[in-house]
């Protein structure tokens, strides 16, 4: 399980690397349409006026969401650890708990599982 926590904050890192060079600079202003920005030197940012799933999708995926869900995601590997330390110290109950935050660890590694490095024994 240790292998797999670190290979799921290294995939972590990467996607807050992505979404940090993003920060800033919105190719979609929230609501599905599209801006396109930088076109040439001298032009202004023009609004493509392209209305999509795809395009809002995008703009509910936004850097600052992604950071967030980060964010969440290294609070629960930061809580499984927690408890499998606590259950090496024998107590039955923190023993119990790692085992139910183990699974879900691996589950939150299920999106991941197309990337180099995951492991077919991780998946639940």
């Amino acid at each position: 399980m240790d292998d797999l926590v670190q290979w799921l904050r290294a995939q972590l890192d990467e996607d807050e690397r992505i979404a940090r060079a993003a920060e800033g600079d919105p190719v979609f202003d929230g609501t599905g349409i599209v801006v396109e920005r930088n076109l040439a030197p001298g032009f202004p940012d023009r609004v493509a006026g392209l209305i999509s799933p795809v395009a809002t999708h995008i703009a509910r995926h936004d850097p600052a969401r992604v950071l967030r869900e980060i964010d969440a995601k290294r609070q629960a590997l930061d809580h499984y650890e927690e408890c499998a330390r606590a259950g090496k110290g024998g107590v039955a109950a923190y023993r119990m708990a790692a085992g139910a935050v183990a699974m879900q660890i691996a589950i939150m590694a299920l999106p991941y599982a197309d990337r180099p490095g995951y492991r077919e024994e991780w998946r639940p």
